[in-house]
């Protein structure tokens, strides 16, 4: 059975940033709404390991570590801690900032508005 974690829908999604799909690509902005959601269902941290996210988004371990590395390197994710658990995987503590968040949203406007308004869009507005 789903949890719905107190929410109206009883199935569970990850929300993507556009912004961070421009950027960064697809997997890169599912990594960080995976992250982005499980820090929400808790103490603003999300606490998995990279074979965990991975599994939950259909990708490989080493492709979680690779999306995590480059946010973390440009400042929408930090990584708080890492551990290792018995069976030798590596637990991450991480949380998204969202102020490097809004700047990139800030930064990228002119082609989000271009996105959402497709041939409706005016740069000269």
């Amino acid at each position: 059975m789903t949890t719905t974690y107190g929410r109206k829908f009883p199935v569970e999604f990850v929300c993507c940033s556009l912004a961070i799909n421009i950027k960064y690509g697809l997997i890169a902005s599912a990594v960080f709404g995976l992250i982005w959601s499980r820090c929400g269902l808790s103490r603003q941290v999300c606490c998995a390991s990279q074979e965990t996210l991975g599994k939950e988004l259909g990708i490989t371990r080493q492709t979680v570590g690779k999306k995590i590395k480059l946010l973390e390197e440009d400042g929408l994710i930090k990584v708080i801690s890492r551990k290792k658990y018995d069976k030798g995987g590596l637990v991450l503590y991480i949380t998204y900032c969202e102020d490097k968040l809004k700047e990139l949203e800030d930064e990228l406007a002119d082609e989000i508005k271009k996105i959402r308004l497709g041939p409706f869009y005016d740069i000269t507005e």
